[in-house]
C-alpha cells in the first residue's frame, strides 16, 4: 500500500512540475514586447478574448516568437498543433506588428506549410474563439 501511495504521489508531482514548466516557457516567450502586443491584444471580431489566452488554450504545444523580417517588418510568429480532418497538423500564423500604434494584423497563415485561404483562416478563428 505504501508503494502505491508513493507511486501516486510521484505521478502527481511530475504532472504539477510539467504544468509549471509549460507555464514558464509561455511566460518567457511572451516577455518580448512585440509578442505581448499580440498575445495581450484581440481581434475586432472577438473583442472580449485575448489572442494569447485563446490560442494557448486551443492549440497544443503553443510557441510564440518574434523576429525582424528581411523587409524590416516586426513579425510575431505563432506555431501550435491542432486536429484537422482527423490528423494532427501544425498551424503557423504570422502577425505584422506596428510598435508605434501597438496594433497587429495577420500577414501569413498556413497549415503544415500550405497557405490557408481567407475562408480557412476565418473558419479556424471561429473554431478557436467560439
Amino acid at each position: 500500500m505504501k508503494k502505491l501511495t508513493l507511486l501516486l504521489s510521484s505521478l502527481i508531482l511530475l504532472l504539477v512540475l510539467a504544468a509549471c514548466t509549460e507555464t514558464i516557457e509561455t511566460k518567457s516567450s511572451s516577455q518580448d514586447p512585440y509578442v505581448s502586443i499580440v498575445t495581450e491584444g484581440n481581434f475586432y471580431d472577438y473583442p472580449n478574448d485575448y489572442v494569447g489566452r485563446s490560442f494557448n488554450d486551443f492549440f497544443s504545444a503553443p510557441k510564440w516568437e518574434y523576429f525582424l523580417s528581411e523587409e524590416d517588418e516586426h513579425i510575431v510568429e505563432f506555431n501550435g498543433k491542432a486536429e484537422y480532418m482527423g490528423d494532427t497538423v501544425n498551424v503557423c500564423i504570422q502577425f505584422g506588428v506596428d510598435p508605434v500604434t501597438e496594433e497587429f494584423e495577420v500577414v501569413w497563415s498556413d497549415i503544415d506549410e500550405y497557405e490557408m485561404s481567407d475562408w480557412e483562416f476565418e473558419d479556424l478563428m471561429y473554431t478557436v474563439f467560439e
